[in-house]
C-alpha cells in the first residue's frame, strides 16, 4: 500500500505547481482538482510499476542496452533503466538545453525557439537536445499514440529530417498530469520519430565520455515525484561519485529564482537544495520550470534555468531571491553548453526572444570548474 506520506506530499506538490500556471484566476479551482485527481492515478499506477519508475534507482547490469542511437560523433546506450552512457570521439561535449517546450498551439515564441534550436544544430557542433521538462501542455500526453506527440514535437522541430539530434529527456510536473510512463515507454515504442526520444527512467544517470576519457556525469531526478529516503540516498551517492571529472545535477523544477515564482520552499526542494549548495563535486543546477531564462549563483553553485521555450512567459512580481541574480530575462529562449573537461571549463550561450518572438539578444558566460 502507497505511504499516506508520499500520497499526500504529491498532491501537495501538484497543488503548488499549479499555483504557478499560466491559466485563469477563475478556472484554477476546478483545474487544480482535475490535476490533483489526474496525478494521484498516475502516481499510483507508477508506484505498482516498479520495473520501469522505481522510487530508488538500481542500475542492474542487462546485456543488451535498451534503446541506442548513433550520432555523427557520439554513440547514444541506454544500458539499463537508470544508465544512458554518451560516448563521444570530441573532445568537448556540446548540447542543446530546452525546458517548458511543449505548448499546444504554434505561437511566436514557440516558432521563434524552434527556427533558433534548427539553426544552432544545422552547425553541426552539438550531439543532442537536453529537454528539461514540460514536455507535453497542459496535461502531458494520454500514451504513446497521443496526437500531441506529432502536433508537438515531431512534426513542429521535423524530427529526423530538419532537427536529426537525439532528445535526452527528464519529465516536468505537466507531464505527470497525463501518463508519464508513456514518455518514458516512447523510445521502443516505434512510433515516428521514436529513435530520436530517450528517457530511460524517471531517475537516470546521463554518463558522458569524451575522446580523452575524461567525464562529464549528469544526474536527473524526478522533481515531480522526489520525496523518499530512497530517492535522496541515492541522489547523494550520485552527486558524491569522484570517477567523474564533473558533475551536474539536472531537474525540472527551479530551486532559486528571480521570477515570479521565488525561490522554492516545497520541502523535497529545500532539500535538494541543500544537497548541491556548495557541493564540490556538483559544479551546477539545470533546470526550467519558471518561463524565463535565468543564470544564478548561490554557495559556489550555479543554476542555470531555460524555462523560456515556449510556454506563455511568467511576468509577475518578483519576491526575490537569496541567490546572486547574474541574468534574469522574462522573454523566451534556450541555452547552449560547450564543456571542455581536460580544462574544467564551461560555456554557457542564452539565445533570447522577446514576446513577439523576435531575436533580442545572445550571452555566452564562461565559467572554470
Amino acid at each position: 500500500m502507497l505511504p499516506a506520506s508520499r500520497l499526500l506530499s504529491a498532491l501537495a506538490l501538484v497543488a503548488l505547481t499549479t499555483m504557478h500556471s499560466t491559466k485563469s484566476v477563475a478556472a484554477s479551482n476546478h483545474d487544480t482538482l482535475q490535476y490533483v485527481e489526474q496525478a494521484m492515478a498516475n502516481y499510483l499506477a507508477l508506484q505498482a510499476n516498479e520495473s520501469t519508475t522505481t522510487s530508488a534507482p538500481t542500475e542492474a547490469a542487462t546485456s543488451t542496452p535498451i534503446q541506442t542511437f548513433d550520432g555523427p560523433n557520439c554513440h547514444f546506450s541506454a544500458e539499463n533503466a537508470t544508465l544512458l552512457t554518451v560516448d563521444c570521439k570530441t573532445d568537448h561535449l556540446r548540447f542543446i538545453g530546452l525546458g517548458d517546450w511543449g505548448e499546444t498551439s504554434d505561437t511566436a515564441g514557440v516558432l521563434a525557439v524552434r527556427d533558433g534550436v534548427w539553426a544552432v544544430a544545422a552547425t553541426g557542433d552539438y550531439e543532442y537536445i537536453l529537454a528539461l521538462g514540460d514536455n507535453y501542455y497542459e496535461n502531458g500526453v494520454a500514451n504513446v499514440t497521443d496526437s500531441q506527440w506529432h502536433t508537438s514535437w515531431y512534426d513542429r522541430f521535423e524530427i529526423g529530417t530538419k532537427l536529426t539530434l537525439p532528445w535526452l529527456a527528464i519529465l516536468g510536473n505537466h507531464d505527470w498530469y497525463g501518463n508519464a510512463t508513456a514518455q518514458i515507454d516512447y523510445g521502443l515504442s516505434g512510433e515516428d520519430g521514436s529513435q530520436f526520444w530517450m528517457m530511460p527512467s524517471k531517475f537516470f544517470n546521463i554518463v558522458n565520455t569524451v575522446s580523452s576519457g575524461d567525464v562529464l556525469k549528469m544526474v536527473v531526478a524526478d522533481t515531480m515525484t522526489l520525496n523518499s529516503t530512497e530517492d535522496f540516498a541515492w541522489l547523494e551517492q550520485e552527486y558524491t561519485d569522484y570517477s567523474a571529472a564533473m558533475t551536474l545535477a539536472i531537474g525540472h523544477h527551479h530551486l532559486y529564482s528571480e521570477g515570479g515564482a521565488g525561490d522554492n520552499t516545497n520541502a523535497p526542494m529545500v532539500k535538494l537544495r541543500e544537497m548541491i549548495d556548495g557541493n564540490d563535486r556538483v559544479k551546477a543546477y539545470i533546470a526550467g520550470h519558471e518561463h524565463d531564462m535565468q543564470y544564478l549563483r548561490a554557495n559556489g553553485t550555479d543554476y542555470f534555468q531555460q524555462g523560456g521555450g515556449g510556454r506563455t512567459i511568467s511576468i509577475e512580481d518578483h519576491p526575490g531571491t537569496e541567490a546572486e541574480v547574474v541574468f534574469y530575462k522574462a522573454e523566451y529562449g534556450f541555452a547552449t553548453y560547450d564543456i571542455d573537461l581536460a580544462n574544467r571549463t564551461m560555456d554557457i550561450t542564452y539565445f533570447v526572444y522577446n514576446l513577439d518572438g523576435e531575436f533580442v539578444d545572445e550571452l555566452t558566460f564562461h565559467r572554470f570548474y
